[in-house]
């Protein structure tokens, strides 16, 4: 398995990189403002170079505040947004919906939860906390918590690239 990378708002860089490949993912998170205008490249530099797939990682922020853990996977953004970063990820997602069908290219979208891992300060914040005794259950600990181990989400996009 071959791995390149390429500046996400370079058209022609992108396109050099994925010569040859099949598939590409887009891991970019970079800035906020420039989230969609990062993804048109990419998508673009897919499509001069003819990948075939493309898997581009969104986030599960666009859902908003989730207080019932009954939600489809092909559910809309929806707002009120948390943040600047949530929306952006929204508007780019949007931007993709609305692009419609590229001729030999398939796009899936992930939305990953809170990604965790070695030296993720997603263990290591609550694990501080236990230790100081400034932990806490929100709601009683009956909420919703959406983290994603990282070798899960590598695990996952692995078996979407190779099975499509």
């Amino acid at each position: 398995m071959l791995f390149r990378s390429g500046d996400a708002s370079d058209v022609a860089s992108l396109a050099e990189a994925l010569a040859g490949c099949r598939s590409a993912v887009n891991l970019t998170a970079g800035d906020g403002g420039r989230m969609t205008e990062d993804l048109a490249a990419i998508v673009e530099a897919c499509r001069r170079s003819g990948v075939q797939r493309l898997i581009h990682t969104s986030s599960a922020i666009v859902y908003g505040r989730v207080e019932q853990p009954i939600l489809r996977d092909d559910e809309p953004a929806r707002g009120p947004f948390v943040s600047h970063y949530a929306a952006e990820k929204a508007r780019a997602e949007e931007w993709l919906r609305d692009l419609g069908d590229i001729p030999g290219l398939s796009i899936l979208t992930l939305r990953p939860g809170l990604i965790w891992g070695p030296r993720s300060p997603w263990v290591v914040w609550p694990a501080q906390q236990m230790v100081d005794g400034t932990a806490y259950l929100y709601d009683g600990g009956r909420s919703i918590c959406n983290l994603c181990h990282v070798d899960n989400l590598c695990r996952g996009i692995l078996d979407r690239k190779s099975t499509r």
